[in-house]
């Protein structure tokens, strides 16, 4: 048999933008922080301790405002100082905190109101440590909305969705000194190829249509409800999320209708690189995974027996929109 190299794909799914927010924040979301070529179809719906202003902590001073939250823990309240410089010109400033001290309205002079989310607040100003582990969010849920060619964004999808209307009623009853989040993703991705000389495979790619696939993928790469779905069902495997049933057990799995276009393509592995700490200043985790500020992890979609299947599954195959 004629030598020839066999080559594998890999596609690699890395975090480009993250926003969190909440279910009340959803309508007003500005979406323009997502660019139209990276929107938010994949979202994880999370929990941490409820963070609160401590009103007899707040002070303002000439160029310094001076900030203490609270963060609950069961019954109790643990407390934490936040620092920031101003260029108010007076420090006699207005201020409104009321009960339950979630916002914060201030009112320099000659200046328009605004008003602060105490645990938007943190999430910002803090520079993140292992004692600030109260920032991390525990992954209870991901999920997607792509919808007819990608029309459906996250916010869309969560407005009306029952799962996060289940999260919101139970996390109240189990934990009520909890608040639910939500983060809502979008993906970059990246070919990756591996050449082997040595291999003698009778399933390899002819080399004209080699040549086109490895094009199309470098120029393409996989369609975007294929990385949603990839996204999604990978996130759910690694993270298994508690109030997620599909994926957690079956990803990957060969043919499956979800990603079919990247067995078609000879995609072997998906690696998803989710790194938190520079966009959202904390670290995810769930039940069943360690907190961490890089959350990186890979899946083979096929054993070797799979690739034989793979091509005995396509008999006549031949790359979407390519010919030899």
């Amino acid at each position: 048999m004629k030598k020839r190299d066999h080559i594998e794909f890999g596609v690699i799914l890395g975090l480009d933008r993250a926003m969190i927010l909440q279910q009340s924040e959803l309508i007003s979301a500005d979406l323009t922080y997502f660019p139209e070529n990276s929107q938010p179809h994949i979202y994880l719906i999370c929990k941490r301790p409820r963070i609160s202003f401590d009103p007899e902590r707040i002070e303002i001073k000439e160029g310094l405002l001076t900030l203490g939250i609270n963060v609950q823990r069961q019954s109790s309240f643990e407390k934490h100082t936040y620092s920031m410089f101003h260029n108010w010109k007076s420090e006699n400033i207005e201020w409104d905190c009321p009960y339950p001290y979630t916002f914060l309205t201030l009112k320099p002079i000659g200046r328009k109101p605004f008003r602060i989310k105490a645990a938007a607040m943190a999430q910002i100003a803090a520079n993140y440590t292992v004692q600030d582990d109260y920032l991390d969010l525990e992954v209870l849920y991901v999920g997607q909305a792509y919808g007819k060619d990608g029309a459906r964004t996250a916010p869309a999808r969560i407005l009306n969705h029952s799962t996060l209307q289940s999260i919101y009623a139970d996390v109240p009853q189990k934990n009520p000194d909890y608040e639910v989040w939500l983060i809502l993703c979008s993906f970059f991705q990246t070919i990756v190829t591996s050449l082997d000389g040595i291999s003698e495979s009778k399933n390899d790619f002819g080399e004209g249509q080699k040549d086109k696939l490895f094009e199309k993928l470098t120029r393409e790469g996989i369609g975007r409800r294929q990385e949603v779905n990839i996204a999604e069902a990978a996130l759910i495997r690694y993270f298994q999320p508690t109030y997620n049933v599909v994926y957690k057990w079956s990803f990957p799995k060969f043919g499956h209708q979800g990603y079919l276009e990247c067995y078609e393509l000879g995609i072997n592995s998906i690696t998803i690189e989710l790194a938190t700490v520079e966009q959202l200043n904390c670290q995810l985790y769930s039940s069943h995974t360690e907190r961490k500020h890089d959350h990186i992890f890979h899946y083979t979609l096929h054993t070797e027996e799979d690739k034989q299947n793979m091509y005995q599954f396509f008999p006549d195959f031949q790359v979407p929109g390519l010919q030899n």
